[in-house]
């Protein structure tokens, strides 16, 4: 799955700031869900470009700190050249089902996007939950069902009618993947 994520890093580097100003609302919410705040130590999963965890340096302030963490190296490199400014930001390459911190470090754990690609979601919260303080927040956004979200699912069927192939294909993990049928 890394290699994936590898090779399409330039693309999501070249777009972040449009994604994360079109989820910028969204992104607020996951924060305050999180209760992120000033001097909190944030642990930023899946974090892609890092434009979440991003978000949430500027709630920390510099008394804070934020990791932002992928599988991925090259998106972690894109997530470090976007943060280099950001002294409370550092960078790390780890899956979010193995994460390289102790128990009970940080004050909060998000994910933007990112908990239904990995094989198992409930162990990878799990985790998650494992680096958090007492009284520490676990945040995670993933997508609705593809009928709510009609813009990405147009836009998976543009790539899948170029490639000839379901995008993504059946043997991948894709954003749809916890959802439930609208009822």
């Amino acid at each position: 799955m890394s290699d994936m994520w590898n090779g399409v890093a330039p693309g999501w580097e070249a777009n972040a700031q449009f994604v994360d100003e079109q989820l910028a609302l969204a992104t607020e919410t996951l924060l305050d869900a999180a209760g992120i705040a000033e001097g909190s130590a944030v642990l930023d999963l899946a974090a892609g470009p890092g434009g979440a965890g991003l978000a949430a340096a500027e709630r920390v302030g510099s008394s804070g700190s934020v990791v932002l963490s992928d599988v991925a190296a090259e998106m972690v490199a894109v997530a470090a050249r976007r943060a280099s400014a950001c002294k409370q930001v550092s960078t790390a390459v780890f899956d979010q089902s193995e994460i390289a911190a102790e128990n009970g470090h940080f004050d909060a754990v998000i994910s933007r996007h990112g908990l239904m690609f990995v094989e198992d979601p409930a162990g990878a919260v799990q985790e998650a939950a494992r680096v958090l303080r007492p009284g520490g927040r676990y945040a995670a956004m993933t997508w609705g069902p593809r009928e709510l979200n009609p813009w990405l699912g147009l836009v998976l069927d543009a790539v899948g009618e170029q490639f000839g192939v379901p995008f993504p294909p059946p043997n991948v993990r894709g954003p749809f993947r916890l959802t439930t049928e609208p009822s």
